[in-house]
């Protein structure tokens, strides 16, 4: 005996299936986040492509090391 099944019932459940998985998958991600390599700022981008002064350049690395710390303590 065959069953008669609506196809748009059948759509209906294939896409809330899919939405499921990536839910599913979307709240792994969010438990163990993926872990990336640091990536630094290149000299032009630290000094804005322009001559600073030695204060400048200082407080542009020691901005960029706090923020190296908080991502890797994250």
């Amino acid at each position: 005996m065959s069953v008669d099944t609506d196809p748009e019932d059948e759509v209906e459940k294939w896409f809330g299936d899919i939405i499921k998985h990536h839910k599913e998958l979307a709240e792994q991600e969010a438990k163990n986040p993926a872990k990336r390599e640091w990536v630094g700022l290149t000299d032009e981008e630290r000094y804005l492509g322009d001559a600073r002064s030695s204060e400048e350049i200082e407080y542009a690395r020691a901005i960029e090391a706090k923020l190296k710390e908080k991502n890797h303590a994250s």
